[in-house]
């Protein structure tokens, strides 16, 4: 009887260290997400966005969906910058985004037309 329960215990002892192990391994990561639009307030599908982060100079990017929506996730915590680049507008640049642990942060972009060339 006593050995029964001392497997019992011990059974019991590995299944919480198991499930106390998925909490340990949270995602720290933050995001920036947002949506480009001109000065109007119109979205603009297609543009360029390119995140880089400030202190490892890595970079990546994406394109603003049909909505003017874009997204990037799993960042480690850092300072980053966003350029925001479309045909026909000035390009768009901000600095310094401090993103820390699980920061979901938003970046608005308003582009204004640019000099239309021939």
């Amino acid at each position: 009887m006593i050995r029964k329960v001392a497997l019992f215990s011990a059974a019991i002892a590995v299944l919480l260290a198991v499930s106390v192990q998925p909490a340990l391994a949270q995602d720290l990561r933050g995001k920036i997400a947002g949506t480009v639009a001109d000065a109007s307030g119109a979205v603009i599908p297609g543009a360029n966005v390119t995140l880089s982060n400030d202190n490892t100079n890595v970079s990546s990017s994406t394109q603003t969906s049909a909505a003017g929506q874009y997204l990037f996730d799993f960042l480690l915590p850092g300072t980053y910058t966003i350029t925001v680049e479309s045909e026909g507008f000035r390009s768009f640049r901000q600095q310094n985004i401090l993103v820390q642990t699980r920061a979901d942060i938003t970046v608005d972009a308003s582009l204004e037309l640019g000099a239309v060339t021939e």
